[in-house]
């Protein structure tokens, strides 16, 4: 990391902190930081006042680059108390301080490491830096404002978390993004919520069981299309939470291969998923009695999935009727429960993904696919989800799909694909 790229974080950490200390998001710091620059403006003004308005239009306008430069500047100035005074200062500063073995050379020629955001903890432990860390974290027990972080390095390493995946180069713009997703999630499922609770009120008692079947296999049906996976359970208080949130969806980003860009490009479609996701988990709480699922005797089974979706939507004709054999034996040998479901035990879920590995490789599928995830990869799994009555999505990842051996000895009994 360069000089100006090492003022670039403590700047972010810097705006992070000060937000946190005074519980106020990033967006609401930096609206108070410039309403406050604004009415100092007012009260000092000395010109004409016909001007004063046209002077604090450009302040708006011009706040963020000016106050980043200015914030940067007193951080230099801290810099300079420590003796770091330019790009080469830092280098030898640093490395000293740290005891960073060379793997790189400096500008000078001389053999001296840069700095890496990961050595942003043992840089704020060391007692050298005690007055760089007072700046940037202020008082001693900030964080006792900030109720989900127990310390600053687990808030540095939120932020690290961030910058090591790539994702956002600045924590601000990601608090920013955090603000935007959660707040836009939280109104859209308190709004459906709502007008669900007006309709279910609204309806014949003896119809209300209906509606709520219906409105709960819709909801499926379109988080089954869709384009993304969940890989742990969500729930309300997450959109609510920063820490929890800025967790949730860097993990969410990287189960699903998304960039920063990407994500920014597809987010009205990420809202809707979150926002059907916890409708969904709404209407399982609160309506279980009406989505009591229905007992099928084991005979009955093999008809009951056929019902959820048609096999001919990933297999080749010649093997429907192949594959129909395979499913009735696996009813026979106790893979599903009394409700049509996929037993959901541990081993019987990885169980799933294996037999789904083993029939694609041995040629079962339309979906020929490697172990990275794509649409048709997405799509086969979410298949096998709606047909079975599960969840597979943290068992169906890449790592965990890598570490299952194919063929499977488990089902050695299925034949090769005509």
């Amino acid at each position: 990391m360069h000089y100006d790229d090492f003022i670039e974080h403590l700047f972010n950490l810097q705006i992070l902190s000060d937000s946190a200390k005074y519980s106020n998001s990033c967006k609401d710091y930096l609206d108070k930081t410039l309403d406050d620059k604004i009415h100092i403006l007012r009260i000092t003004w000395q010109g004409d006042t016909k001007y004063l308005q046209s002077v604090i239009d450009y302040t708006k306008k011009n706040f963020t680059g000016a106050f980043t430069n200015n914030t940067k500047d007193d951080i230099s100035k801290y810099l300079e108390s420590l003796g770091i005074f330019d790009e080469i200062g830092f280098d030898l500063k640093i490395t000293k301080t740290l005891n960073i073995k060379s793997e790189k050379n400096s500008l000078m020629g001389n053999e001296y490491a840069y700095l890496e955001p990961l050595h942003l903890l043992p840089l704020f432990s060391n007692s050298k830096y005690e007055k760089l860390n007072s700046y940037i974290f202020g008082e001693k027990h900030f964080i006792k404002h900030f109720p989900n972080l127990r310390s600053s390095h687990q808030f540095i390493q939120e932020y690290l978390e961030i910058i090591n995946n790539n994702f956002c180069y600045s924590f601000i713009s990601f608090i920013h993004l955090i603000e935007k997703v959660g707040s836009t999630v939280i109104n859209n499922v308190e709004h459906t919520n709502k007008l669900i609770k007006k309709t279910v009120f609204k309806t014949r008692k003896s119809d209300i069981s209906d509606y709520i079947i219906s409105t709960h296999n819709s909801l499926e049906l379109k988080i089954n299309n869709s384009q993304f996976i969940l890989i742990e359970p969500i729930s309300i208080n997450d959109f609510k939470q920063k820490s929890s949130l800025s967790l949730l969806l860097l993990n969410f980003s990287k189960a699903n291969n998304i960039s920063e860009k990407e994500f920014e490009n597809s987010l009205q479609e990420i809202i809707s998923f979150f926002t059907n996701n916890l409708v969904l988990n709404n209407l399982n709480n609160s309506y279980n009695k009406e989505l009591r699922p229905i007992k099928v005797k084991k005979d009955e089974v093999f008809a009951f999935i056929q019902n959820r979706n048609e096999l001919h939507e990933e297999l080749t004709p010649d093997n429907i009727s192949q594959f129909s054999q395979i499913e009735k034996q696996l009813i026979d040998e106790g893979y599903f429960d009394e409700f049509g479901n996929w037993i959901k035990d541990r081993g019987r879920i990885t169980s799933l993904v294996s037999f789904i590995l083993h029939c694609q490789q041995l040629g079962y599928f339309k979906t020929r696919f490697k172990i990275n995830n794509t649409p048709a990869i997405l799509k086969l799994k979410r298949f096998f989800e709606t047909r079975y009555g599960i969840n597979i999505s943290k068992q169906f990842q890449n790592e965990q799909r890598k570490k299952i051996v194919i063929p499977n000895s488990e089902f050695n009994w299925i034949q090769k694909a005509k």
